[in-house]
């Protein structure tokens, strides 16, 4: 390290250890003299995270990724999720990835490094076997539009629902 006051690391495997904020640069050589560096910023420990969305419904099968947000100025490079049943619904340890296993809610968490805690309330629904849109045709003029609207079957769900066109040279 060339500032050890901010970073420190192990010299035998590469182990950074954050120690004030600031800005350290980390090198690696070779036996033979190659050398490669790794700029590290230290930054405060967040007092606080927050999941994004804190509440979410999805269908069984279907994968949701979650996002978080920290402070100004702070960091925490390792955020871990869980799940706190994953027969329902299971999440990546590092970087949130929701998939959908089984009707019913569960809380899946966030924690930061230094303990700070946040929480996504996910129910899961049955896939839909069917979708129905509030128009099944219709006839529109040059520059007007219309909102369509899609419905599921009760007790199922479906967080993304995308709409495509066959011709999007007639319509978008």
């Amino acid at each position: 390290s060339n500032n050890a006051d901010i970073a420190t690391v192990k010299e035998a495997g590469g182990l950074v250890t954050a120690k004030k904020v600031g800005t350290a640069v980390i090198t690696a050589t070779t036996y033979n003299g190659k050398t490669a560096t790794c700029t590290v910023t230290v930054k405060n420990a967040p007092d606080k995270i927050s999941i994004e969305p804190t509440e979410i419904t999805i269908g069984v099968g279907e994968v949701f990724y979650l996002s978080n947000s920290l402070p100004e100025d702070t960091a925490s490079f390792n955020i871990k999720y869980s799940s706190r049943n994953t027969s329902i619904a299971t999440v990546t340890s590092l970087g949130g990835v929701i998939t959908g296993k089984s009707a019913g809610t569960v809380t899946v968490n966030a924690i930061s490094h230094n303990g700070k805690t946040s929480k996504c309330t996910v129910t899961v629904k049955n896939a839909p076997d069917t979708i129905t849109l509030n128009e099944t045709a219709l006839t529109l003029k040059v520059g007007e539009t219309f909102d369509l609207e899609s419905t599921l079957p009760e007790n199922t769900a479906s967080y993304s629902i995308r709409y495509t066109s066959r011709n999007s040279n007639v319509a978008t």
